[in-house]
């Protein structure tokens, strides 16, 4: 009878070391891919930059700021999380003379504003519709326009 008491609490302890492990493995998951996300949401930030810095060299050579229309490499209402291949198509960014060294995630296009431009990068890496949104222009590096936990 002392033995199915030990068996019995024995099992007890295995039925709660696997429910914290379940726990703790589910939290870690939720961890990896929300860093997953924010690394893949990244591309936006750094390319947004990237064409900002186009923009800036573009002026100091030519006094004018390039206007690159719609949204490159795809409209915004077609992200989805995966990459698109870019496309020497946008007469702004030929002009520009900038282009990306891989496949995009997000949209990108820049407007000019009276005497300065401003830079959109969105990306929705998740599919979910609702896209994170990063803006540059000639005074501002870039910004962070949606919420934390857009992705």
């Amino acid at each position: 009878m002392a033995n199915k008491g030990k068996l019995l609490g024995v099992l007890v302890v295995a039925v709660a070391a696997g429910a914290y492990s379940l726990k703790l493995y589910s939290r870690a998951s939720g961890n990896f891919n929300e860093m997953q996300m924010r690394a893949k949401r990244s591309e936006a930030a750094a390319t947004t930059r990237a064409i900002r810095a186009a923009e800036l060299a573009y002026y100091e050579a030519h006094g004018r700021y390039v206007q690159t229309g719609v949204p490159h490499p795809r409209p915004v209402i077609d992200l989805d999380g995966e990459q698109a291949p870019w496309t020497a198509d946008n007469a702004g960014f030929v002009e520009l003379g900038w282009e990306p060294e891989h496949p995009l995630r997000g949209a990108y296009w820049v407007t000019t504003t009276g005497g300065g431009f401003e830079v959109h990068g969105v990306i929705d890496c998740d599919g979910d519709g609702d896209p994170a949104h990063y803006v540059a222009t000639d005074s501002i590096e870039v910004e962070y326009l949606a919420g934390p936990e857009v992705y």
